[in-house]
């Protein structure tokens, strides 16, 4: 039996709604009055970031000494993809705008299946952290959830300075949870930074595909399934 569990957020426990999609639709049509609104059907995540990529993964420590510091580089990742997405005019503003909107914690949702399976790991004495890609206020997006009871650690990339799947982020989980790597699970719901970039420094890890699309043998569908593995 695992003594520790190590989750995604975005995607695995919680989702945000409107879509980040949508909150780009929303700043750019605030601040661009065309004659039909704009449309955002789909952005390059990664693209954005390849000023700040290494051989082992996305890396920004200068830019995670402070919350201002980050949103500085929030706001030169979301400038890169407006203007993949040829907005043409106030694209300073609207960026400023997608930071504002994106740090609101009203704008995330728990899955179904999040409290009861968290609830049921604690009673179980089952260690538990998050490891995610987020913004700053990731631990506070978290207690507006009611999540932060129970969790021993919460590590964004934001504060970290590393993006998953670069192997420092899950060396610094398991030193904030202090749990021996084999001894923890990772869960989450991308196949390169939850599955694959644990695996690499020496976890065992599931994905979570709740479409049941199958591309792994290594999956759950629901987070329930854990009470069965474990």
């Amino acid at each position: 039996m695992k003594r520790a569990i190590l989750f995604d957020f975005d995607g695995t426990l919680a989702y945000m709604q409107p879509s980040h999609n949508k909150l780009y639709e929303q700043a750019i049509n605030e601040y661009n009055k065309l004659p039909k609104p704009f449309a955002v059907n789909e952005i390059n995540v990664q693209d954005a970031w390849i000023n700040w990529t290494t051989d082992e993964g996305i890396e920004h420590l200068k830019y995670s000494n402070s919350a201002t510091n980050y949103n500085k580089l929030r706001k030169n990742i979301h400038v890169h993809r407006l203007k993949a997405l040829e907005v043409k005019e106030n694209i300073e503003i609207i960026s400023d705008r997608i930071i504002e909107l994106e740090s609101n914690a009203n704008f995330y949702m728990l899955y179904e299946d999040t409290i009861e399976t968290l609830s049921m790991l604690l009673q179980n004495n089952i260690k538990m952290g998050i490891v995610s890609n987020h913004l700053w206020n990731l631990k506070d997006i978290t207690k507006s959830l009611g999540l932060n009871k129970y969790f021993h650690s919460i590590i964004s990339s934001a504060q970290i300075g590393y993006r998953k799947p670069h192997p420092a982020i899950y060396k610094a989980a398991l030193s904030a949870i202090n749990v021996s790597s084999k001894d923890v699970l990772f869960i989450g719901d991308n196949l390169e930074s939850d599955y694959y970039g644990p695996k690499n420094v020496g976890l065992s890890a599931m994905l979570l595909d709740r479409s049941g699309t199958g591309k792994i043998s290594e999956s759950i569908e629901s987070l329930n399934s854990l009470s069965k593995i474990l």
